[in-house]
């Protein structure tokens, strides 16, 4: 059976690594910001029992490796996000110079023998660090193999060095296998966790094209598939809505006032022409009519060559003004220019009564078409 790549899987898969490697150089970032308080616990502890200088020493090096650990990182989360991964080196090296940095108050602190008693301590402190460290790489668990590995490659060489003592080299490889213990976990942890974001990120997109499809469906709901006018449905909608009785245009005490407008013998264009010219003059008539209204009036299909204008905020005198506007516009030249086939608008026009329902409403605007159409077409007419 032949089955489609995977290709949606790598894509959430790579949004995912994205995210988890920006998460992580952030959290990284602000876990150097505190660890002046680490070197003030460590400064307590090793206070009369390691000489001042081994102090310096470690303290110095720990300064200047945690210097460099900032500089790389504020350099990397400055750089533009598609080239983050390819600089990947910078988060890598970073959390290497924290293990290194760390994990060298072995060495250096226990130089001499006199301090072994310290070793149960630092043993303590490297364990608490490790373990406050780790869920910082949970979200890209690459880094915590770098940690670990500047980790391990110091304490692994303090090992070597004293491997003939074996106090050190039981309690150094004792936390050697807790580290090992972590780290399993860690990786196992942090790769749940990956999965976890790649299938948030995939449901969010699956979401988003729903969404996205809910959208269309319901704008070609209430979308005049020949002219994209409003149709017949967005229209009862926003009267039911917006505009009924005691709803948003009662409160606020504003006018409405209705337009019905209907293509003179149309029919007649249809018969002579065919409906393909007559497609092209109503879409023509629609595009026409809209530049003659304002951005808040609702331009509507009522149902074949009769169309409905909603004017809110829009007395008689003003929709009788709008109207013939409309009527001169369309009569002043041909909708189309091939074949160039004059066309008319009869319009009736009703302002809406108080506590008036839409149905009387658009009954009145209706009648007054009807009587501009008894009257000769071409003319505009006001309800009574």
């Amino acid at each position: 059976m032949r089955t489609k790549p995977p290709t949606a899987n790598r894509t959430s898969k790579n949004v995912a690594l994205e995210l988890g490697f920006r998460r992580c150089a952030q959290d990284l970032r602000m876990l150097l910001l505190t660890t002046p308080l680490g070197w003030l616990l460590m400064g307590w502890i090793c206070w009369d029992r390691v000489p001042l200088q081994q102090l310096a020493w470690w303290l110095g090096g720990f300064a200047i490796s945690w210097m460099v650990a900032l500089l790389l990182l504020t350099l990397l989360l400055r750089l533009p996000s598609p080239q983050r991964r390819r600089h990947g080196w910078m988060l890598f090296g970073a959390a290497a110079l924290d293990g290194m940095a760390w994990a060298s108050m072995v060495p250096l602190l226990l130089r001499d023998s006199g301090s072994d008693a310290l070793l149960p301590w630092l043993i303590v402190v490297l364990c608490g660090v490790a373990a406050l460290t780790a869920p910082i790489y949970v979200s890209y668990v690459r880094a915590h193999s770098a940690y670990l590995g500047g980790l391990f490659g110091v304490l692994l060489g303090h090992t070597l060095w004293r491997f003939p003592d074996l106090p050190h080299l039981g309690i150094t490889l004792g936390l050697i296998l807790g580290l090992v213990l972590l780290t399993w976990h860690m990786r196992r942890i942090g790769h749940s966790a990956e999965e976890a974001m790649r299938l948030q990120l995939k449901n969010t997109a699956k979401n988003e094209r729903l969404a996205g499809l809910l959208r269309v469906a319901r704008r070609d709901a209430e979308t005049d598939a020949l002219t994209g006018l409003a149709n017949r449905r967005q229209l009862d909608s926003t009267l039911s809505s917006r505009w009924q009785a005691g709803g948003l245009n009662d409160r606020r005490d504003r006018p409405l006032s209705v337009l019905m407008l209907d293509l003179d013998h149309f029919k007649r264009v249809n018969d002579t022409h065919g409906h393909d010219v007559g497609d092209q003059i109503l879409k023509a008539f629609a595009v026409r009519t809209s530049k003659q209204l304002r951005k808040p009036d609702l331009f509507a299909r009522y149902g074949g060559e009769e169309f409905t204008v909603l004017l809110p905020g829009t007395d008689a005198p003003k929709a009788m003004l709008i109207a013939e506007r409309v009527r001169a516009a369309i009569a002043g030249m041909p909708l189309i220019a091939e074949p160039p086939v004059p066309i008319t608008v009869s319009i009736g026009v009703a302002q809406r009564q108080p506590n008036e329902s839409t149905e009387s409403l658009l009954a009145r605007a209706d009648a007054a078409l009807y009587a501009a159409k008894q009257g000769g077409r071409n003319r505009v007419t006001l309800a009574e």
